[in-house]
């Protein structure tokens, strides 16, 4: 105890006397700027994809959905409600609709009160017209049947409809139903009933093939806690459902978004990494002269350490809270000024997102400032006021290693991607070092160059080759701020866009399924004569995965791949002569060739990859009660995202001759022209018209949100960034004010030595960006081709705008820099200094 009073109170003086002279100021600001920036965005960040799992929830119909094909446990029930979940059923099963001598295959749905739990039903009196939200459920002796069922059955509301052994009254149309992405491609139309009436239908009978879905919804850590009990207990046939079981279509455009914000926010926090770094080294150099002081005074190496580390553990204190304060309260400004424009229906802010960024800021202060003073712990007091340093030890490099380590550590925490994680890393690692040894001999040739020059541009030249190690930490952290922002803009600009883009005004809004070969020609005219592009029209065959390479699919396939869907139900196949839109060839060719002894296909990437398949490997089919072998010969990746058919095979022309198929297609319909949709469906009474209107609304709603995300993270990165490069010329300065006062001593004039120093950052300007071009183009190219699935384009407007930016950014911000430097005597230049 004796020890950590004079320890602390020494520390309170200097830290006191810091701020005052302003010496601390640049490493608070730093902090300061950082946290608040770090703030604002993680916690929009996390603001947002609350809402966007809300949506999703929309989709599913619940917060958490359960997938059995018996009654689950009473007991997991109980749980629910012990943790104040809400809770519905729902029953699904195959049966027949019979009603005036007709009769028609459907899916059946009896559900309970409070379904779906999230979400909505929409109904109609008739098909197509006024739909209206549902207040609740069918009530007992009811049923709600889809617009398909109207007219094969050729029924109207208030009609009786038999349903096993009972009969139960038509309440409406059914038009709109959560999970709607789901069933796009089933061939049976669905009817909702009240769970109430099922016994009486008498249709489930032990084994008996029936869905049971459990819905629950409540408080995000009710749910947590609750997933992760349930999930340790399900069989090999339950699952926890998913919004990529649901819609692929949805799922993908949750998966994209995330990524999108996750590289938002690791952008952020590389920019926080490298700003409290330079500005924590920056601090930690400049007490050099203190610490000599105090152990010529008599403290000890570690009591120095000591009362280095407390004045740390303040500054730490003082630039979280702070930071963490400005940031929360500018984020709730934000939120409430755009509230109406774009970001609607925020959950409350959860302020624990913080404790990352929180934990990379004490790591990264105390990892890149102890270092400096363990270097001083061997180096008599003498040697560190003549700057005399022996090179850093393993022990320093080991403290910078860790702390590097523990900021990727932080960053994969927050974002769970490491492939994009590692793309954007890795890109800048590659950059970084390549430039190292460019840098090199491009000093050198720039020295050479320099002999032709005016003296103050040789002089300027001659300054970075001579202090080579403090030119490339310069240009390194130039360069990666340049970068961060070039990035970010980018994102914000370039893929987003392409994303929005992607959802036209006249993206298909609607899917048509089961069309007749023999009504193909008819639907074609009827389109072309309104006006209705429509996506073409595919043939479907459908078909189950029954064997892979002569084997059983139950012993080919590991245990987590027999979870997977394509083992689950029957598959949409297809032939085509050329490659879908949406689809690109990631392993193999798309070129048929002659049949050997089996015919060839096209898988879907995601497909192989969940069941270990390969190019070469044989699939056998089986197609109503038929056997279809066939070869993989190519694997695609699909766009879910293009709302055109897409299938998970796709065979050689001719493979598929013998079996009989049905058409489908996609396409745009104005809200005008619906009407024209009763018409189809009581023409073409096989035909199932799906309206897709609130994917594409939940998906355009996620798009807005992640683009008003990026907007404002553009805004704080950009701040952030300017923090870094103010700590970044202040760091240059350090050294400026000795050699300014030297070369004042010799007789330079104020004149020269300014035109010198600003030559310097003209330099550094040019060679920053270009190697943040480098990097942009890099990491622009691995994102595009290995995350986000788009196609690459060199970015030619980055090789003059960012040169010409940083030129104009760095001369400006180092214009009262020189002047600092240069006006005064030399006398207080050393004392400076």
């Amino acid at each position: 105890m004796r020890d950590r009073t004079p320890i602390l109170g020494i520390a309170s003086k200097i830290f006191r006397r810091d701020w005052k002279r302003g010496d601390m100021l640049v490493l608070l600001f730093a902090m300061c700027i950082s946290m608040a920036s770090v703030s604002v965005i993680y916690l929009i960040i996390d603001r947002i994809e609350s809402a966007t799992e809300k949506e999703v929830a929309d989709v599913l119909g619940a917060d958490l959905v359960i997938r059995s094909p018996a009654e689950v446990a009473p007991a997991w029930l109980e749980r629910a409600k012990e943790l104040n979940l809400q809770q519905a059923t729902s029953v699904e099963f195959s049966s027949v609709l019979f009603a005036n001598d007709k009769l028609q295959l459907s899916t059946i749905k009896a559900v309970s009160e409070g379904f779906p739990l999230k979400g909505r039903l929409e109904i109609a009196d008739s098909p197509y017209e006024n739909q209206t939200i549902a207040q609740g459920i069918p009530a007992p002796g009811e049923v709600w049947v889809e617009p398909r069922i109207f007219s094969v059955l050729n029924i109207e509301k208030g009609n009786p409809v038999e349903v096993g052994y009972t009969d139960l009254q038509v309440g409406g149309a059914l038009m709109l139903q959560p999970g709607q992405g789901s069933t796009l491609f089933n061939i049976a139309p669905t009817a909702i009933m009240n769970v109430a009436d099922l016994e009486a239908t008498k249709i489930i009978q032990p084994g008996s093939r029936v869905n049971f879905r459990y819905l629950f919804a409540g408080s995000d850590e009710s749910l947590k806690i609750f997933a992760a009990e349930i999930k340790e207990q399900l069989s090999s046939s339950q699952r926890l459902v998913t919004i990529f079981d649901e819609s692929p279509v949805a799922g993908s455009a949750i998966s994209r978004s995330k990524k999108y914000i996750g590289l938002s926010s690791l952008l952020t926090m590389i920019l926080l990494g490298v700003t409290i770094a330079m500005s924590a080294s920056r601090y930690a150099r400049r007490q050099f002269d203190n610490s000599a002081l105090m152990r010529c005074f008599g403290l000890t190496n570690n009591q120095v350490l000591k009362i280095f580390t407390s004045i740390l553990s303040m500054v730490c204190l003082v630039g979280i809270a702070l930071g963490s304060a400005i940031g929360i309260a500018f984020q709730e400004l934000l939120v409430h000024l755009f509230a109406e424009q774009f970001i609607k229906d925020l959950p409350a802010a959860d302020y624990s997102v913080l404790l990352l960024p929180m934990l990379a800021t004490v790591v990264l202060l105390f990892g890149f400032s102890i270092p400096s003073l363990i270097q001083l712990k061997s180096v008599p007091p003498m040697r560190v006021l003549r700057r005399q340093l022996i090179p850093m030890g393993l022990q320093s490099w080991s403290v910078y290693l860790l702390a590097g380590a523990t900021l990727v550590f932080v960053m994969w925490l927050q974002m769970g991607d490491m492939k994009l994680l590692g793309g954007v890393l890795s890109g800048l690692v590659l950059v970084a070092l390549v430039f190292t040894v460019l840098a090199h001999f491009i000093l050198k040739f720039m020295k050479r160059m320099a002999r032709s020059q005016s003296a103050a541009v040789n002089f300027s030249l001659r300054q970075l080759d001579a202090n080579k190690g403090i030119t490339l930490l310069h240009l390194l952290a130039f360069s990666i701020t340049i970068f961060v922002i070039a990035l970010i803009v980018l994102v914000r600009s370039e893929l987003l866009s392409k994303w929005q883009e992607s959802l036209g005004e006249d993206v298909p809004n609607h899917f048509m399924v089961n069309v007749k070969p023999a009504e193909v020609e008819e639907l074609r005219q009827l389109f072309d004569k309104n006006q209705i592009e429509f996506a073409g029209l595919y043939p479907m065959i459908r078909g189950r995965i029954v064997g892979i390479n002569g084997e059983d699919v139950k012993t080919a396939v590991s245990e987590t791949g027999q979870q997977h869907n394509s083992l689950r139900r029957e598959l949409n196949l297809t032939w085509a002569n050329e490659l879908p839109l949406g689809n690109k060839i990631v392993d193999g060719e798309w070129d048929w060739q002659a049949d050997d002894e089996l015919f060839q296909i096209s898988l879907e990437d995601k497909t192989a990859d969940a069941l270990g398949l390969k190019l070469g490997d044989t699939l056998n089919f089986l197609i109503g009660s038929e056997k279809w072998d066939v070869k993989i010969t190519s694997i695609r990746s699909i766009d879910w995202q293009t709302f055109t058919p897409n299938f998970y095979v796709i065979a050689k022309p001719g493979a598929m001759d013998s079996f009989k198929a049905t058409y489908i297609s996609s396409f745009f319909m104005e809200q005008d022209k619906k009407p024209l949709l009763a018409e189809i469906v009581k023409n073409y009474p096989s035909i199932t018209i799906i309206e897709i209107d609130l994917i594409l609304a939940e998906i355009q709603s996620i798009i807005s949100k992640v683009s008003s995300a990026v907007e404002l993270i553009m805004v704080f990165v950009v701040a952030a960034g300017l923090g870094l490069l103010w700590a970044a010329m202040e760091h240059t300065f350090d050294a400026k004010y000795r050699q300014s006062a030297i070369l004042r001593t010799l007789g330079a004039s104020k004149a020269f030595i300014a035109r010198s120093f600003r030559f310097e950052y003209l330099w550094l300007a040019l060679l920053s960006s270009s190697m943040a071009i480098m990097a942009v183009e890099l990491v622009s190219f691995i994102l595009y081709t290995q995350v986000f699935d788009i196609e690459y384009q060199f970015h030619w407007q980055f090789w003059w705008s960012l040169p010409l930016g940083a030129l104009v950014l760095m001369l400006s911000a180092s214009w009262r820099g020189v002047k600092r430097v240069t006006e005064p005597p030399p006398l207080s230049l050393i004392r400076q200094s």
